[in-house]
């Protein structure tokens, strides 16, 4: 439980911290030891020139490292520090939720209903979720049935009209026909007409003559 995993949290904290310690410690001697033999080394250079630059490099690397200690002793004192800082804050979580556990408190048998009350509503739901997916995909169904009509009554519709138009193209070429026709017809019975007068004006004539 909750209050376990504190526990152990605390146990880990306190072990990484006299780790921390002994490591602070340990750097602390090296220090003191590095810094006896910087001022070692201080003094011999002061003492005056005469160096190689052998010498002079090793030096120079026994100062890198000095300073490179100091400076490891200073991070361990700050990571000790902040381990320390994050110790008393644990202990302050786990003293509050002592204090919460102990306030709040509830029977097992009240977690197991609540347990029960959880599974049960999430069974609800998920049945809900079923029952939806199928309403759903009868929906989709449905709108795929009518897309499938909608597309056929349009086919149908441009059919017919591709139909009535052809129906009415084939009456206006009918119309031009007919009245073709109908102008042939009266030029033909305008010319006969007058083939007739002058037909019968001649029997007239014929008839007056003789």
């Amino acid at each position: 439980d909750m209050r376990e995993g504190l526990n152990q949290n605390i146990a880990s904290l306190n072990a990484r911290r006299r780790e921390l310690t002994a490591m602070t410690e340990q750097r602390g001697e090296d220090a003191k030891n590095i810094e006896a033999r910087k001022e070692e080394l201080t003094a011999t250079i002061d003492a005056g020139p005469g160096w190689t630059h052998e010498q002079l490099g090793v030096q120079a690397e026994e100062m890198r490292k000095v300073e490179e200690s100091q400076h490891q002793v200073e991070n361990s004192q700050k990571m000790s520090l902040a381990l320390r800082n994050e110790l008393t804050a644990v202990m302050a979580a786990v003293e509050q939720f002592q204090k919460e556990s102990d306030k709040n408190a509830k029977s097992k048998a009240e977690l197991r209903e609540e347990y029960a009350e959880s599974k049960r509503r999430t069974n609800q739901e998920l049945a809900k979720k079923g029952d939806l997916e199928a309403e759903l995909q009868v929906l989709q169904k449905a709108v795929e049935e009518g897309r499938i009509h909608l597309s056929q009554q349009q086919q149908k519709i441009r059919a017919e009209a591709r139909s009535i138009g052809d129906v009415e193209d084939a009456l206006r070429i009918s119309k031009a026909e007919m009245e073709g026709y109908l102008s042939e017809y009266d030029l033909l019975f305008k010319r006969t007409q007058a083939k007739a007068d002058e037909l019968e004006r001649q029997t007239q004539k014929n008839e007056a003559l003789a």
